[in-house]
């Protein structure tokens, strides 16, 4: 951290680089925030998610219980308790699961890759295939890198990657109908036990609302990025690529790109006659593959038709994140 207060010397600090110190002072604060609060971070969304939970069981389950019955009840705390379980399922499986590195990959990954655009790390000193970047908080480069995730303390990887993003689909999911609960029981005809029972949902109302909205701009951000074969990461750089393609009068074409259902299923695991379902229910196998050849061809197209522009990626992002 110190390189970057380095620039708030004296002797260094003109008003050309004012607007670099000061970015570099919000780079070290959101450094040390990642790497050392990660554990804060996931204690606050395990509370926010438990917190709300338990607000619906007080002021939503047992009020439709007397009202309503035994089986209205029994139909809410099924579905509530299915989301639930789904939401504390991913998100306890995507922290504690390894994202995947170059150290612990398959052999016959890199034997596949070998002389086939593989990059070098210089800080890890290995190779580096392609969609593989360094995090510089964990460290390590990381296998089909997304991002690093401040709430789950680890870097979305090519074997986290899937509960990720059924973590999203679901607290989504959860907030959403969390947020319809709240909102009837406060406009409904049934009084409200106590006033501040009342307070604290209409807090409950505010978060799932807000979580609901924000989490589903981001789960269609990533539907996007993985029907396009991409990643976070590498969409800016596909995105650059794309515009000089277009500038000399070329298509670009993302090698990593097999098709909208094939992109799908690799993501998530998902094979057989009912992926479909499959993709969206819990699972404890651990993801096929090894981040180098994609799921079900016997050659590494993820190398194979490499066109002039895409050969040429720069490996500056990798110094970002």
């Amino acid at each position: 951290m110190r390189r970057y207060f380095d620039m708030l010397a004296p002797a260094k600090l003109s008003p050309s680089c004012m607007c670099d110190a000061a970015l570099c002072c919000a780079l070290a604060v959101t450094d040390f925030s990642m790497t050392y609060m990660g554990p804060v971070y996931v204690l606050v969304g395990m509370a926010l998610i438990l917190g709300v939970s338990c607000l619906y069981l007080m002021a939503i389950f047992m009020p439709v219980y007397a009202s309503q019955g035994l089986p209205v009840a029994a139909a809410h705390l099924a579905l509530g308790g299915f989301l639930l379980g789904n939401i504390l399922f991913n998100y306890v499986l995507c922290i504690v699961t390894p994202p995947g590195t170059t150290a612990k990959s398959v052999r016959e990954g890199y034997h596949l890759a070998a002389g086939m655009n593989v990059r070098f790390c210089k800080t890890c000193r290995r190779a580096k295939p392609s969609l593989t970047h360094h995090c510089h908080i964990c460290k390590q480069c990381v296998l089909r890198m997304d991002h690093h995730c401040p709430w789950v303390h680890n870097c979305v990887g090519f074997y986290n990657h899937r509960y990720f993003v059924l973590f999203i689909f679901y607290l989504c999911l959860g907030s959403l109908y969390a947020a319809v609960s709240m909102w009837n029981r406060l406009v409904g005809p049934y009084p409200l036990m106590q006033p501040r029972v009342g307070e604290a949902m209409i807090l409950a109302f505010a978060i799932s609302a807000s979580a609901a909205f924000a989490l589903g701009v981001l789960f269609l951000w990533h539907c996007y990025l993985i029907l396009t074969a991409q990643s976070t990461i590498d969409f800016l750089d596909n995105w650059k690529e794309r515009r000089l393609c277009a500038k000399e009068g070329l298509r670009w074409h993302n090698p990593h790109d097999h098709g909208l259902l094939a992109n799908w299923k690799e993501a998530f695991d998902a094979q057989g006659r009912f992926w479909w379902i499959a993709w969206g229910l819990p699972s404890l196998r651990k993801k096929q593959g090894n981040a180098v050849q994609f799921v079900g061809s016997p050659t590494p197209p993820l190398y194979r038709g490499l066109p002039v522009s895409s050969s040429a990626r720069s490996d500056d992002i990798d110094s970002m994140v």
